[in-house]
């Protein structure tokens, strides 16, 4: 456990930086999904979305500041089986 609280990537801080982050969600207003190529889009009214890419080639993300990331950005990249939230 230690390990885990020292690791900036660790799954626990994931999970910590997410549960600070999702009290901005907006959580009664509805979502859209789209599937774009490889990549699953889930976006909010609130201007919040979701990208998660299932693809082979990383994704560019570099038009809106990310808030929490599954996996390191590679640059503004998302990479493959790689999740993020971003902000309005």
């Amino acid at each position: 456990m230690e390990r885990q609280f020292k690791a900036p990537e660790s799954i626990l801080n994931l999970y910590r930086k997410a549960l600070r982050t999702r009290p901005s969600f907006a959580l009664e207003e509805k979502a859209s999904v789209t599937l774009d190529g490889q990549v699953l889009r889930i976006a909010r009214a609130s201007g919040w979305e979701s990208l998660t890419n299932f693809g082979a080639e990383p994704v560019d993300v570099s038009a809106r500041r990310v808030a929490v990331a599954s996996r390191p950005l590679l640059g503004d990249q998302l990479a493959t089986s790689g999740t993020v939230w971003l902000e309005p």
